[in-house]
């Protein structure tokens, strides 16, 4: 239904109808057929024009499926928002691994920040740490994901609240050990602060914020990211 009803509707179909095919009725094959609805043309004509130049990325594909399959379902459909289209074309593979972390539960933003006298009173922001770690994604790359998610309104951070975990006191030590050398190497040479124009000893503070989904992200998260 979905394939050929798309067929007048998007140039070069015909390359991955097969697959789209394959993989929306996979996500469908436990769903009654009764329940199992005409998709919404705002959201299967620009999510199937954007999937023929995504084929290279599995896990933007899956996502493109996982849309598709939702808007066929009834139980589904009403969770499905335009806007997701847009929300996967303008996502890389790190923004979508970071999204299933923070699905999965919301993850902390750690800020190392130096307070100094120059002779008045300010404050440098000098790295930025996770409470989680993706494999061949350093923290920048990490970074640039979350800021693009942010960007796209699907995660938000809130400076007053994070999530409490065990290993929070740990984890946050780990990160403030990256920079206590530096500090340490600042307060030990006059030289150093005369030439930064410091007065007086450098502080190391350590701000958390919580990385949390908003309400379209739950939405968005729970449709394009499975399981």
């Amino acid at each position: 239904m979905l394939v050929s009803g798309l067929e007048k509707s998007v140039y070069g179909l015909e390359q991955i109808g097969a697959w789209i095919q394959k993989r929306v009725s996979e996500r469908l094959k436990d769903v009654p057929p009764d329940q199992i609805v005409e998709p919404d043309a705002r959201i299967a004509v620009p999510a199937t024009q954007a999937l023929i130049y995504s084929m290279n990325d599995e896990l933007i594909r899956e996502m493109f499926a996982s849309l598709l399959a939702a808007d066929m379902n009834a139980a589904t459909k009403e969770k499905v928002h335009p806007a997701f289209v847009e929300m996967i074309r303008q996502m890389t593979r790190p923004d979508a691994e970071v999204l299933k972390v923070i699905k999965a539960r919301p993850e902390v933003e750690f800020l190392a920040r130096l307070q100094f006298y120059l002779p008045q009173r300010g404050f440098k922001e000098v790295g930025l740490g996770f409470s989680f770690e993706i494999s061949d994604h350093d923290d920048l790359k990490v970074t640039r994901a979350i800021s693009n998610l942010k960007r796209l309104e699907i995660v938000e951070s809130r400076r007053d609240e994070w999530p409490m975990r065990d290993d929070l006191g740990d984890l946050e030590e780990k990160f403030r050990a990256h920079f206590r050398d530096f500090v340490t190497r600042i307060n030990t040479s006059d030289e150093t602060k005369r030439n930064m124009g410091i007065v007086g000893n450098v502080n190391l503070f350590v701000e958390k914020t919580g990385l949390y989904l908003t309400p379209l992200g739950v939405d968005f998260a729970n449709i394009c990211i499975p399981g």
